[in-house]
């Protein structure tokens, strides 16, 4: 409208510039006059655009579309975030103290179960592990003349058992100086991928101090938590639809693995978990993942749009199609409503099957009102 009137303005300053004041004056009530008219009959179009689009009503009633009511396959989901975890991730430890003398790997570098990773400096241990083999070579030489004497009634018992005692103690701290030899040389306990490293060649290693971060990304697992007011809804081998918000494309179908055994009882849920498998390591650990659950379903219910269910103060209502002797007629239902899923809800109680339910129209109509059914 403002361009109009911007236009007629320019048109009209176009030709009388040259015009006395009182000409112009007339000129602009004339065109002023006209802008009204032509504001009177847009109006009166547009009410009339308007008018045609709703349905008709009168005397062949109120157009509506109905639904006949027939037993349909229904389901209910909830949305819960979780997160994923690796299912092999350690913080790799020593088991013995001593000072790092060789890092075999790198950050970032993919390692297999039992490749060293590494080395502490076992100099003390392999200089005890030699002495020990010599006195071991002696205590068997003699353990071996003391049995020879011992077979021939030479010697006492006492001598015996002391000679092979000597002997089986001596075996026995070659074999503990050998376990520490090798617990000296840290080696990866799965396949995986070293994340990072936390320690530098030359520094001291203790026992329970974190030397390198190790990840296996081919085998996760997915964890929430689920509120407990769903916990005989949710069972293990329930299908779960899971999604992520940083690849929404990758979109999966998986059992349930587990479900706790615990309320938490500080946020009243329990643990839901999901295992996968992710061999393009397209998941990352700790990334966000949100699952649909299937908490209730039903292969023989009565389902009906969720917009066009009204309530009064006797309830929750529909309107169904009548058939009177004067035609179709709309008729108040009360029904009881369940679940909701998406915009569609599950009616428990009230309709039967064969009904015809408006689901189209239904605010144009009230209790008694005559109906003209249109096809959708």
């Amino acid at each position: 409208m403002k361009n109009l009137l911007i236009f007629i303005s320019i048109l009209f300053l176009a030709s009388c510039s040259s015009e006395n004041p009182e000409a112009i004056n007339k000129q602009i009530i004339s065109y002023k006059d006209k802008i009204n008219s032509y504001n009177k009959k847009i109006t009166e179009l547009e009410s009339k655009l308007e008018t045609d689009s709703l349905p008709k009503s009168g005397s062949t009633g109120t157009a509506v579309i109905i639904k006949e009511m027939l037993a349909e396959e229904f389901e209910h989901h909830i949305r819960v975030s979780g997160k994923a975890e690796a299912v092999e991730e350690a913080f790799i430890s020593p088991e013995m103290s001593g000072q790092i003398k060789k890092i075999h790997i790198k950050e970032g570098q993919r390692v297999k179960k039992g490749q060293l990773l590494i080395s502490l400096n076992t100099d003390l241990t392999e200089k005890s592990i030699i002495e020990v083999k010599t006195s071991l070579e002696l205590l068997v030489k003699l353990f071996e003349k003391q049995k020879e004497l011992w077979e021939q009634n030479i010697g006492t018992e006492v001598q015996f058992l002391q000679a092979k005692t000597n002997k089986e103690s001596t075996e026995a701290r070659l074999e503990t100086l050998k376990e520490q030899l090798e617990m000296a040389r840290i080696r990866a306990s799965f396949d995986g991928i070293v994340e990072d490293i936390l320690a530098k060649e030359g520094e001291l290693a203790m026992p329970g101090g974190r030397l390198l971060h190790l990840v296996n990304l081919k085998k996760l697992k997915i964890n929430a938590r689920v509120s407990e007011t769903y916990l005989n809804s949710i069972q293990k081998g329930d299908i779960a639809r899971v999604s992520f918000s940083a690849t929404p494309n990758h979109e999966l179908l998986l059992p349930i693995s587990r479900t706790g055994s615990i309320i938490d009882n500080m946020s009243r849920t329990f643990l839901v978990e999901l295992l996968m498998d992710n061999k393009d390591e397209k998941i990352k650990p700790n990334q966000l993942a949100e699952m649909k659950l299937k908490d209730f379903g039903s292969s023989e219910a009565f389902i009906l749009p969720s917009i066009i269910i009204k309530q009064d103060i006797t309830g929750n209502y529909v309107y169904k199609l009548e058939e009177t002797p004067t035609g179709p007629i709309a008729a108040k239902l009360y029904i009881k409503p369940g679940h909701s899923s998406v915009d569609m809800t599950m009616i428990v109680d009230g309709i039967k099957s064969g009904m015809k339910i408006i689901i189209e129209g239904y605010n144009l109509v009230k209790d008694g009102s005559q109906l003209k059914i249109i096809t959708e």
